[in-house]
């Protein structure tokens, strides 16, 4: 597991590197972020920090640095004999998984990357009433008003070679997340996002904080056979026409 992880975080740490010019579909917004959020950055001493700062600034110029930190951590934080506890992606969960050519399978189906959006905020939407919905979880506020939020988060799966990818991917996750957030804005408060007071804006923004879990494709138990080249395709592991289907559709 160590050997694997040490592995991931060099080969992740080179490609990015290569990467680092490279245009990429997503239009980056590179924002002058505060000196406080490198800071942030460069003293978080832990992944689960390092994580909430990937979900907070998807867009960032940080983000590659805060990935390959993240892991650095987490593989540390396992080196020093730390055991965690064992964790499913479950019914309040979707997996996410991308290689390097932007194809994404979400929750086993083939998608188009830019559907991502919309599907993080169908399951934290939660319409379905069957008894595979997503759970929720409720807490009262300073008001005593019980208030009901989707547990729903999820699991981004990818191998090294997807780091190109993996800033889209977190993206577009969030921008789904956000448009959640929007909705109890209004529900809660009557009142758009942006236009929350700080005590209300820190309420929402804290509950949804992490909801991405960051996971590699060598870590998944009994994975498929790799292929035979280096390289990974998760056309490599679907039915080809299901695939051409799909592409009819977009």
């Amino acid at each position: 597991m160590k050997t694997k992880l040490t592995i991931i975080v060099a080969l992740l740490s080179i490609i990015i590197a290569c990467n680092q010019n490279d245009s990429s579909e997503l239009e980056t917004h590179q924002v002058d972020l505060e000196e406080s959020d490198h800071l942030k950055l460069e003293k978080a001493n832990d992944s689960w920090k390092v994580r909430k700062f990937i979900e907070a600034h998807p867009e960032s110029e940080l983000f590659d640095s805060a990935i390959i930190k993240y892991f650095r951590l987490y593989e540390k934080h396992l080196s020093s004999g730390a055991v965690l506890p064992p964790w499913h992606c479950d019914r309040s969960c979707k997996s996410v998984l991308v290689d390097e050519y932007g194809q994404v399978l979400y929750d086993g189906t083939l998608v188009h990357i830019d559907s991502i959006p919309s599907l993080a905020y169908e399951l934290l939407l939660n319409k379905d009433t069957s008894e595979n919905s997503t759970e929720f979880r409720q807490f009262a506020d300073s008001t005593v008003t019980t208030r009901h939020y989707s547990k729903g988060h999820f699991e981004l799966i990818f191998t090294p070679d997807s780091a190109p990818n993996l800033q889209t991917v977190v993206f577009k996750l969030r921008e789904g997340i956000n448009r959640y957030k929007s909705d109890l804005a209004i529900a809660w408060y009557g009142s758009r996002l942006e236009k929350l007071n700080n005590s209300e804006r820190q309420i929402i923004d804290s509950l949804f904080a992490s909801r991405i879990v960051f996971t590699n494709f060598m870590d998944i138990t009994d994975p498929p056979p790799p292929p035979s080249d280096t390289s990974f395709r998760i056309l490599d592991f679907i039915d080809k026409n299901d695939y051409n289907e799909e592409k009819k559709k977009n």
